[in-house]
Formats: structure tokens, sequence, C-alpha cells
């Protein structure tokens, strides 16, 4: 079963990523701080890290990801944002981010995404 991680800051959007993907069929496990998810990813690897650009307490994805990046270059990550930045796009796109997913898209349209991300190491689109 393919393993998605979820690192959000707002509990209720964990809650509704955690309860469409289930519903999708993925394994999920969610997290509010990165601090948890490195932690994660250290003793396992997920198929693919979708995490917001926000994370309150001054912690923005773009440094999440370069941790990400540090230490497993290979790992799968998706960025998302309520807020789409074409400055922050570029960045994650530099920076080995698979995608840039609009939020509000997310309930409509994230599974082919997901498929996307999964079959490709190179694939960036923002969506």
């Amino acid at each position: 079963m393919t393993t998605v991680y979820i690192l959000d800051d707002c509990e209720a959007m964990l809650e509704v990523f955690h309860e469409i993907l289930t519903g999708l069929k993925y394994k999920v496990k969610c997290f509010s701080s990165h601090c948890d998810l490195l932690k994660a990813l250290n003793e396992k690897t997920s198929d693919l890290v979708i995490m917001d650009m926000n994370l309150g307490a001054g912690v923005n994805g773009i440094s999440v990801l370069k941790d990400i990046q540090s230490s497993n270059p290979k790992q799968r990550v998706a960025l998302m944002s309520g807020n789409p930045d074409k400055l922050c796009e570029v960045k994650v796109k530099e920076l080995g981010g698979i995608t840039y997913i609009n939020k509000g898209l997310f309930c409509s349209g994230i599974k082919p995404v997901i498929s996307r991300c999964l079959g490709s190491d190179t694939f960036f689109s923002s969506l």
C-alpha cells in the first residue's frame, strides 16, 4: 500500500486530508510538527510527503524541503498552499520538490496529482 505523509500546522486540515487520502486507499500518516515529520522520515521514508508551505512559528515548507533533501534526496515531496505564489513555486522546483499544489484543488483533484508524483522523480507542475 502506498504511504503518504502529510504535514500541516492546522489539525482540521489534517483531518480533511486524512479522510480524502484514506478514502483513495492510501496509507496516511499526519504530522502537525515538522520535527515529528523529519524524525519519522529518518526512521522510515514515505512514498510521498505532501506538506503546507506556511507551517507557522517561523517555519515554512521550503526550509523543511531543504532538510528532507539533505538527508534523503530521493524522497518525493509535494508542497501545497492556500495562497499560491510564483516565486515559492520556482524555489520548490529548484530544490527538487515534485509539485506545488493549490490547496483549494486538493479535494477535487488530488488523486491524479499523487499518481503523477509517484510515477516520476522529475515531474513538476503547479496545480
